[in-house]
């Protein structure tokens, strides 16, 4: 036994063991431990915002149970996004973290709206400021994060004259604000503003994708998590919001 325990450390062709490849090969990856415990952490802070909803009982059964699947990835995207968070605070990785990981890490910004409709904007613009600066990834990907934060800045303002807009509706006072159809024409040009920096982004991820491959960068899972889930889960959110807006209509 102690024979074989001895050619095992010294064979060349044994096989390392899995935490140790995952720590070499992708040093960003949290601990089993972190990683569940963030996730029961994530899915329970979403809980906690949507239970409201869940103990209305005016919203149908079957609504709730359609609305759990978008609520429950929304708890796992924030589980995944502290459980980065966390693993880069610990090991100071911050320099290190790749591109996917800033996205979940930034998702969890979204809990801010729960103190008021600005936090999560603005958290998300300073955190995609501070990537590119901290980073070590290509230009594409550098320059994916500006763009980011440009669009969340500028989102920051439509939101703003969306606020504007409400209370001059409520308060029917023009004089204020003058000829207020001028907001208007501020908010679609923000709109398509919006929709511009977005479908760049988008380019970007794709290009950072292809260097990636190029240069032969290894990227671990929750890097490609970070980019796919939060584009579909808000998709997914959307459609089954437009299903329940459908069988209310039906009622």
């Amino acid at each position: 036994m102690p024979d074989q325990h001895i050619f095992h450390e010294t064979n060349p062709f044994a096989s390392p063991e899995l935490a140790e490849v995952d720590q070499q090969a992708f040093p960003n990856v949290p601990s089993g431990r972190v990683l569940w415990s963030c996730l029961v952490i994530g899915c329970v802070l979403n809980l906690l915002t949507s239970i409201s909803y869940y103990s209305n009982s005016d919203v149908y059964f079957i609504c709730k149970v359609l609305w759990s699947v978008p609520n429950f990835l929304y708890g796992v995207m924030y589980g995944l996004g502290l459980a980065m968070l966390t693993h880069a605070v610990i090991q100071r990785r911050f320099s290190t973290l790749s591109p996917g990981h800033w996205r979940l890490i930034v998702f969890l910004s979204l809990l801010g709206d729960e103190l008021a409709w600005f936090v999560s904007l603005v958290l998300s613009t300073v955190l995609y400021l501070v990537f590119p600066v901290v980073t070590k990834e290509s230009r594409a990907w550098r320059r994916h994060a500006w763009v980011m934060a440009a669009a969340y800045s500028l989102d920051l303002v439509r939101r703003g004259l969306v606020r504007v807009l409400e209370e001059v509706h409520t308060t029917g006072v023009r004089s204020l604000l003058g000829e207020y159809e001028l907001l208007y024409g501020v908010m679609i040009t923000i709109n398509w503003g919006l929709l511009v920096l977005n479908l760049v982004a988008v380019i970007l991820v794709l290009l950072g994708i292809r260097f990636d491959r190029q240069a032969n960068i290894p990227r671990d899972s929750y890097h490609y998590a970070g980019l796919m889930l939060i584009v579909l889960v808000p998709w997914l959110h959307m459609a089954v919001y437009q299903i329940i807006i459908t069988l209310a209509a039906y009622e």
